[in-house]
């Protein structure tokens, strides 16, 4: 009987144990999840995911709300929209660069086409003149 006790009472304090190290991984996976945040936004030069950042900082406020609770099942699954939203979020940044890249590159283009089109008419120009000075020496 003692030793049936001994082993509920050691089997708790494990259980306490994982429970507490469960909440601290948590705690780090939020507090990891904040600094990013952060990073994201200052990656955001052009605010092309500004609403998508707003709703990662709301569902991580939610998953900290939830922890307090001790609803870790459901701030686990937070954590988890919060890693596809980050995701989500660098995607959009980089699409967001390569379309300003592509209109820097188009704008160049263009300019380039119609120096060759100036370039283009000055010569025949030139040319033009070319002959009517040879016309009028003969």
């Amino acid at each position: 009987m003692r030793q049936a006790r001994w082993g509920i009472a050691l089997a708790l304090m494990l259980a306490a144990a994982r429970a507490g190290a469960d909440e601290k991984d948590l705690k780090r996976r939020l507090e990891s999840q904040r600094s990013a945040v952060a990073d994201l936004q200052a990656l955001d030069q052009r605010r092309a995911a500004a609403e998508e950042i707003g709703n990662l900082k709301t569902w991580l406020d939610e998953a900290w709300t939830q922890l307090a609770r001790e609803e870790e099942d459901l701030v686990r699954m937070l954590l988890d929209r919060c890693d596809a939203q980050a995701v989500h979020i660098r995607e959009a940044i980089e699409a967001s660069k390569a379309v300003a890249e592509t209109a820097t590159a188009e704008a160049a283009l263009k300019a380039s086409r119609a120096k060759v089109d100036r370039t283009r008419r000055d010569l025949e120009q030139a040319q033009i003149k070319k002959k009517a000075m040879e016309m009028n020496l003969k």
